[in-house]
């Protein structure tokens, strides 16, 4: 245990069941298995967050669970956030716990278009008027309860945010769609009810 080396710990520590079940030292080898098994856990459960980039792979892709982690109850659970952590990065510290703390696993896969905001009027380069319509940015969002490794979110959000600038900078022609432009507080409104806030 003291060299982290958690399956070769536990696989000692059962042996010594095995062989002497009376032995007085029976509870602590026990304990040690199970101690150890959590630690395996645990270092997949990090190893699985560690390797998600997006919605298909590691812990977005395949779940596991955590049996120490604290139950899930809506709004006064730690998260910690795997995928594409474009705008989950700008959500509040408070939020997050660390992996062994945390109650929820909450998976974002990469923003994509949503509803119109609006359509504004703009001239091109060369002086054509041309219509831009600006959509919130939409994100596929899964959230998995720790302990258990379960599915408990599975919705698509949308992010609102700064639309129709004065000046609209782009590159060739004239776009017929953007983004709007959110907000951290724009961020933080679309992805708090996912886990409660």
């Amino acid at each position: 245990m003291a060299d982290r080396r958690w399956a070769d710990a536990r696989a000692r520590y059962q042996r010594l069941l095995d062989d002497h079940p009376d032995d007085r030292r029976a509870d602590d080898a026990r304990e040690g298995v199970r101690k150890a098994g959590l630690a395996i856990e645990l270092d997949r459960v990090e190893d699985l967050v560690r390797a998600a980039d997006g919605m298909d792979s590691g812990y977005c892709r395949k779940p596991a669970k955590y049996s120490a982690a604290p139950a899930y109850r809506k709004g006064r659970s730690g998260v910690v956030f795997a995928g594409d952590t474009e705008y989950t990065d700008k959500l509040p510290g408070e939020w997050r716990a660390g992996t062994s703390r945390a109650a929820l696993v909450v998976c974002a896969d990469e923003a994509g278009a949503g509803d119109v905001i609006e359509t504004c009027q703009y001239r091109d380069h060369d002086g054509r008027i041309g219509s831009v319509r600006f959509n919130k940015l939409s994100v596929r969002v899964k959230a998995y309860a720790l302990r258990t490794g379960r599915l408990v979110t599975d919705r698509t959000v949308q992010m609102g945010g700064e639309s129709c600038p004065g000046i609209l900078r782009y590159f060739g022609e004239l776009p017929s769609r953007m983004a709007a432009t959110p907000s951290d507080g724009d961020v933080r409104d679309a992805f708090g009810p996912v886990i409660g806030r």
